[in-house]
């Protein structure tokens, strides 16, 4: 049975114990139906009358009002059943130091300009892969005592390591303090100090077979497997580098070969020689080593340094395989002081 309540004309209140009403009621010409409410629900005008409608936010919000339930510098966003939300853990605005901080957010794909975090902890992505970051001013990343600054006057600074675009640049200056890592996968280049080094020594190559440096310009010693080459002290026109025992240094070109002292023996010799005999008491017999090339032939030279030296008390010369002048063995020298010389093509001795 319906109960109909009326208020009579000119009366503006009345009190009333509680009724229970079912359907619908009429309230100054608007309809309130309250059916099917759930929890957390308000009465929400749709134009025609009040029904139950969730919560959305937006008409009893403004600055300075109360969030029910709300985390203090959380940041509200609607999650995946499109209520509001907060995760104060991962995502808040730090109204003491004005700044956005977020943590473990998982990479936003797709189209989005903005990536702000990934799912690493310890790595933090901002941009796209198709958007560029334009940074107008300073970015200044500090973990402890230790910063990454950029600006794009003064250029890009860490670690006290500063890359400098003023010029045109890259510039990079080390403080002295850390080395420079220059890396891929097992071909490390170190910047240390004041030097370039490879990681482990006798590893790593300068250019390649298809890939040659030019020009190379050096203030200093060049040192190869050992030796010095060491053009300090200047060099003038038709000098070689010869070494002297401890390091090749320019030289006048000189092409007499050793001098190897002989008393009254019959040597053999290796290579080009000069065979200087300091005795001289009988007939002796020198013998050449085949080698060489027409372009590099060897040399001997044999002395009498003793005036000893007669028809009697010679020297000869054989060699150890070919001929010298055509034959099997000449007389080198049969006079007081005298001297000879023989060079090898590779295959045979010729006296000049």
């Amino acid at each position: 049975m319906a109960v109909k309540f009326e208020i009579p004309s000119g009366v503006d209140s009345f009190t009333t114990v509680d009724h229970t009403v079912t359907g619908t009621f009429t309230l100054d010409g608007y309809v309130i139906n309250p059916a099917n409410a759930t929890s957390g629900q308000i009465l929400k005008y749709n134009g025609s009358s009040f029904v139950a409608a969730n919560e959305t936010g937006g008409g009893g919000m403004a600055i300075g009002g109360a969030v029910g339930s709300g985390t203090a510098k959380s940041i509200l966003f609607v999650d995946a059943s499109g209520n509001l939300a907060q995760n104060n853990t991962n995502l808040f605005f730090n109204y003491s130091t004005l700044e956005l901080q977020a943590y473990a957010f998982d990479s936003i794909s797709g189209s989005d300009p903005l990536r702000l975090g990934t799912t690493t902890a310890a790595s933090v992505s901002i941009g796209h892969s198709s958007i560029n970051l334009n940074l107008t001013g300073l970015l200044n990343v500090t973990d402890g005592a230790q910063s990454l600054t950029f600006n794009a006057s003064a250029g890009l600074s860490f670690f006290g390591f500063k890359m400098d675009f003023s010029g045109g640049g890259p510039t990079i200056t080390s403080p002295g303090t850390y080395d420079l890592y220059l890396w891929r996968a097992g071909q490390n280049v170190i910047l240390k100090g004041d030097n370039i080094i490879p990681d482990s020594t006798n590893t790593k190559n300068l250019g390649s077979a298809s890939a040659q440096w030019k020009d190379g310009y050096f203030g200093g010693k060049i040192i190869l497997d050992g030796y010095n080459l060491d053009l300090s002290a200047g060099a003038i026109t038709n000098q070689v580098l010869q070494y002297d025992g401890s390091e090749f240094v320019a030289s006048d070109l000189s092409l007499a070969p050793p001098i190897t002292t002989t008393s009254n023996t019959s040597p053999t010799t290796s290579g080009s020689q000069i065979i200087h005999y300091i005795t001289l008491t009988a007939a002796r017999t020198v013998t050449g080593t085949t080698g060489g090339s027409a372009a590099k032939p060897i040399v001997i030279i044999i002395k009498d340094a003793t005036g000893n030296a007669s028809v009697s008390n010679t020297i000869s010369f054989t060699p150890s395989s070919g001929t010298v002048d055509g034959q099997s063995t000449v007389v080198a020298i049969n006079a007081p002081y005298g001297a000879a010389k023989y060079y090898c093509d590779g295959t045979n001795w010729w006296g000049y």
